[in-house]
């Protein structure tokens, strides 16, 4: 075994390194100033090792969270998720609170370096909701399931036909990966060079693109990594190892694949606890950055743990060490 050091692209915070003033990608755009995600900080480096993977996680539902197809902790540990029709937000504690009422049930979610949060609402809308709950739209007619926010500030999403970057300051959108079909579910490996994409209806397929770190651009085209047993994918986080989770519906599963694309049956749901989705704790009180937290819409929008025992790529700002 050896110990690697994992110091990643998107550990620099922005005071040190400006980020760009026009997107990657684009021209003629002027006074962007997106902030590149740093994740979780801390004064520690901790060491995760690769070798000792969890086969049978214990599994529980978390009391008074709500999620339907998406969550989200922001910067101060709250779990954000929707009942069907509003925003709940749970704090460090596990209490429960009402936070933005008749939203709508939405997709996916996911907080942005300035603390707003990027929502993919019903009506195909991606709107920015603040921490007061005052929400806008920042581009229409997109109808993305999944949703991600990039190394670079940007969000990313995935509508069953497109792979979209979307400036979050004015809405431009353009397309960042070609070639997919039905791409559903998005993410990066911990070393920002591969970009992963879950479908529908594709039998299964995972795709994987090779990406520039430094530019976060797509370079050549997309080929196939993995296959689960069935279609239809619901969810793809990655853990500081660069193991995928990808959910996948018509066979009630949640999946793990190594980064050479083995995979296994992590979790095998009945029905009614099906996670459609799936994010790494925040770390802060009582949300546990070694666990995956899963939406539950077909068990009265409640919400999973499932005990992983590694946490988010991002986790520490992306500064950690691994035994492999």
């Amino acid at each position: 075994m050896s110990l690697v050091l994992w110091l990643l692209a998107c550990k620099a915070p922005p005071t040190e390194t400006p980020p760009p003033t026009t997107p990657i990608g684009e021209t003629g755009e002027t006074g962007d100033t997106a902030v590149p995600f740093t994740g979780h900080t801390g004064p520690d480096i901790p060491v995760f090792d690769c070798t000792n993977l969890t086969t049978d996680p214990a599994v529980s539902t978390v009391q008074g969270a709500r999620g339907y197809h998406g969550l989200a902790f922001d910067t101060l540990g709250n779990l954000v998720g929707s009942d069907g029709s509003s925003l709940v937000r749970v704090d460090e504690t596990g209490t429960p609170s009402l936070w933005v009422p008749n939203i709508s049930s939405g997709q996916q979610m996911e907080f942005m370096p300035d603390g707003d949060l990027a929502f993919s609402a019903s009506n195909g809308a991606i709107r920015r909701i603040s921490q007061a709950g005052n929400n806008t739209v920042i581009a229409s007619n997109v109808s993305a399931y999944g949703l991600i926010i990039g190394p670079d500030g940007f969000i990313y999403t995935a509508n069953q036909s497109q792979v979209h970057r979307i400036n979050p300051t004015n809405g431009n959108r353009v397309v960042y990966v070609s070639g997919v079909p039905s791409p559903k579910v998005i993410n990066w490996s911990p070393e920002l060079d591969k970009f992963y994409i879950g479908t529908n209806g594709q039998g299964g397929a995972i795709y994987v693109v090779d990406v520039d770190p430094a530019t976060n651009m797509p370079m050549g085209t997309p080929t196939l990594f993995a296959n689960t047993s069935n279609t239809w994918h619901d969810a793809l986080a990655v853990d500081v190892c660069g193991n995928l989770y990808v959910a996948e519906f018509w066979d009630r599963r949640l999946w793990r694949f190594t980064p050479d694309g083995q995979g296994t049956v992590l979790v095998q749901y009945p029905s009614n606890l099906y996670g459609h989705g799936f994010v790494f704790g925040s770390g802060i009180g009582v949300w546990d950055a070694m666990s995956g937290y899963v939406p539950q819409p077909y068990n009265g929008n409640t919400v999973g743990k499932i005990e992983i025992g590694l946490p988010d790529r991002r986790f520490n700002g992306g500064v950690y060490e691994v035994i492999r």
